[in-house]
């Protein structure tokens, strides 16, 4: 091993330490205001765009997370990318107690079932409104001007302008892309 990455391994461990404490228990915090919990995030590596609101109590398991720009996120969200990326458009709503979860477990044998885990990225398309304890789970799109209703669980892309609500969640009817 070269004297270059010996003196950077320990920087390289300081760096992710630094980011846990961020990520789990200084952001999180209610002591902070919505844009000093947006500089938190930045410093620990998540790219969040101007004008965006992140309420307190947030449960974010790593920074491969990328927030446009006039984004709300209401309290008690969990955001898990695992090895995949979570990517939120521009002028998104997101209610409170979502949960978006990139990753899922492999199913085993009777033994053990949850074996291993498979990561696929979420796309959540520019407008979209996300509603109360609503489910976005791994590889979903969810393309532009879509209303999730509260407590959906959505395990399939879902196509623009569209309300989809229920357990899976299904499209019930198109919205005006238009409408004011």
């Amino acid at each position: 091993m070269s004297r270059r990455n010996l003196l950077s391994a320990p920087a390289n461990a300081v760096a992710g330490r630094w980011r846990g404490i961020v990520l789990r228990s200084l952001a999180p915090s209610a002591l902070w205001s919505d844009t000093q919990r947006v500089a938190l995030l930045r410093t620990a590596g998540i790219r969040v765009h101007l004008g965006t609101r992140i309420e307190a109590r947030q449960t974010i398991v790593n920074n491969r997370i990328e927030i446009g720009a006039r984004v709300y996120i209401n309290k008690g969200c969990m955001f898990d990318p695992g090895d995949s990326v979570i990517t939120v458009g521009d002028d998104v709503s997101i209610g409170p107690d979502v949960i978006l979860a990139c990753t899922a477990h492999n199913i085993g044998p009777r033994s053990r079932r949850a074996r291993g885990f498979t990561s696929a990225p979420i796309l959540i398309g520019a407008g979209t409104w996300i509603g109360a304890g609503a489910i976005i789970l791994q590889g979903v799109t969810i393309e532009p001007g879509c209303v999730i209703g509260a407590g959906a669980v959505i395990r399939q892309d879902c196509h623009a302008d569209g309300l989809y609500v229920g357990i899976p969640g299904r499209r019930v009817r198109t919205l005006d892309p238009n409408y004011s």
